[in-house]
């Protein structure tokens, strides 16, 4: 995990195999938010394919309450 004034960065990983981050980035024209996910079997590339569209939901849910704030 890390966090400047730039960017914040969470990090994790899972004794699946599974190892990812989520870096969210503000910048003068809005905010930058990606996700990299490292899957290193086929256990994890199951269980990230199942958990993938909830996240991506949860992601636009978030970006966008945020945005409100704003």
């Amino acid at each position: 995990t890390h966090s400047s004034a730039e960017y914040i960065r969470l990090h994790g990983d899972s004794r699946l195999g599974l190892t990812g981050q989520l870096i969210a980035r503000v910048t003068g024209d809005g905010v930058v938010f990606a996700t990299v996910a490292q899957l290193s079997n086929p256990l994890a590339r199951s269980v990230w394919a199942r958990v993938l569209p909830s996240h991506l939901t949860i992601v636009r849910s978030l970006l966008q309450d945020a945005a409100e704030r704003v």
